[in-house]
């Protein structure tokens, strides 16, 4: 037996240390410090700038309705389950190590309440998205290789896109059922509260053995991995081949220019598939071949190497939006053309805008509203009366906002300084220049 004094006070327990069953014994996991760098502090870095960059690309995809109905649907939905990928691996996975590094009950509780349902949803998530790759990869597969297949694929692409999303809920929906979290009273209030193992029926033998090993394993994991491996080849295979047969007419360099940038989207496409997937198929052939010897004999190849899948599959979504922008033309002229229409929206409205009261010229220190008002009086100089009557127009000039905006962007666009809304801004900015150096 051994005192344990309970994080949290409670009912049932005094301030004093109580004597607890030995089964409420608190072992801290192996590795924990070096997985709490790996998983919490890296794992996490890498979860939020994937979901950052998705969740651009995914807006970027949806505003238009032709990507709706071209080979981009796959990319849309690519990214819109890469944001839940992303946002569940750090309450699951950040969480846990979290929760043992700092031993808090509260986030031991907090991760139980939400681990089964959110865990169903981010496999869910990852299922569906080596289906919709894959669907991707069949689609220019028909394209290159089997181009009497391309009409019919094309017509079927939301039909196909939905049977790789209903294919990831069918494979990975019965995750739910497959855990059981067990209260221990008796250890209530310590890091032993719960208890988490298989179900019975993840523990049924048929049920294990042909489904979750069998079936999902195979069709989730190998398959796609190695159908996606030999479509990929075999299109680049294609690529060079016709290339060369087309472009006897070509210059040397544009033919090799446009063969190595075929070849570098494809290659980069089955890297970051092949880098988030290959260490999980060696696990799970090993896994199949041998378990036992992981669990006992490779202890710390197994935790590090699942730690490893989970990072990686969250750093292969990070890695499509630089793909994109660098293999794909036309997508990276839309987010050059639509960050280039936000940043002059932006500055067009700052220019606009009212000066707010609670603003720093109003709530700054003394010497600065001293200022101000100096520059606004007709007899400070001869060029503040001036100065003063443009700032009025332009701050003034708030319900008008729409045709400034106009007036500045065509002011800009033909290089004009007679405008009056585009002096008037340049004066504004002029002001408060002179107000933010006089401190």
């Amino acid at each position: 037996m051994e005192i344990i004094a309970p994080d949290n006070a409670s009912a049932s327990f005094s301030d004093t240390t109580t004597f607890l069953p030995e089964k409420c014994q608190y072992f801290r996991p192996v590795y924990l410090e070096e997985r709490f760098w790996l998983v919490t502090v890296l794992g996490t870095s890498v979860a939020l700038i994937s979901v950052i960059e998705n969740l651009f690309l995914f807006f970027m995809l949806v505003r238009k309705r032709n990507h709706h109905k071209s080979h981009c649907l796959y990319l849309l939905l690519l990214a819109f389950f890469d944001v839940f990928m992303g946002a569940a691996y750090i309450p699951l996975m950040s969480f846990s190590l979290l929760l043992d590094y700092l031993e808090s009950v509260f986030l031991l509780r907090a991760w139980y309440a939400y681990m089964v349902p959110l865990i169903t949803i981010s496999h869910i998530a990852m299922t569906s998205s080596s289906f919709l790759i894959l669907a991707a990869s069949f689609e220019r597969f028909c394209i290159t290789c089997w181009a009497s297949q391309v009409k019919i694929v094309n017509k079927s692409r939301k039909w196909i896109a939905a049977g790789a999303i209903i294919l990831g809920f069918v494979t990975k929906l019965t995750m739910a059922g497959e855990f059981e979290i067990i209260f221990n009273e008796e250890c209530f209030g310590t890091m032993t509260e719960y208890t988490l193992r298989l179900s019975e029926l993840a523990m049924d033998y048929y049920y294990n053995l042909l489904w979750r090993l069998g079936f999902r394993n195979v069709v989730t994991v190998l398959l796609p991995f190695f159908l996606l491996l030999i479509m990929n080849i075999k299109i680049v295979s294609v690529l060079r081949s016709n290339l060369q047969l087309q472009m006897i007419k070509v210059n040397d360099v544009q033919r090799k220019k446009k063969v190595r940038a075929a070849t570098r989207t494809l290659l980069m496409i089955v890297f970051t598939y092949l880098l988030a997937n290959v260490l999980n198929v060696v696990l799970t052939f090993w896994e199949y071949i041998n378990m036992e010897a992981l669990m006992n004999d490779y202890v710390a190849f197994y935790t590090f190497g699942v730690d490893t899948v989970s990072i990686l599959t969250i750093l292969a979504g990070a890695l499509r939006l630089p793909i994109y922008v660098c293999c794909m033309p036309q997508l990276r002229k839309e987010f050059v053309a639509f960050l280039k229409q936000k940043l002059s929206a932006d500055i067009c409205r700052s220019a606009d805008q009212k000066p707010d009261p609670n603003s720093f010229f109003y709530t700054g220190p003394t010497i600065l509203r001293i200022s101000e008002m100096l520059m606004r009086l007709p007899r400070f100089s001869q060029n503040s009366t001036s100065t003063t009557t443009t700032t009025m127009s332009c701050t003034d000039s708030d319900d008008d906002s729409s045709e400034d905006s106009s007036s500045c962007s065509k002011s800009l666009n033909d290089g004009s300084t007679e405008t009056p809304n585009t002096s008037q801004r340049l004066l504004c900015h002029q002001d408060e220049i002179i107000i933010f150096k006089s401190a």
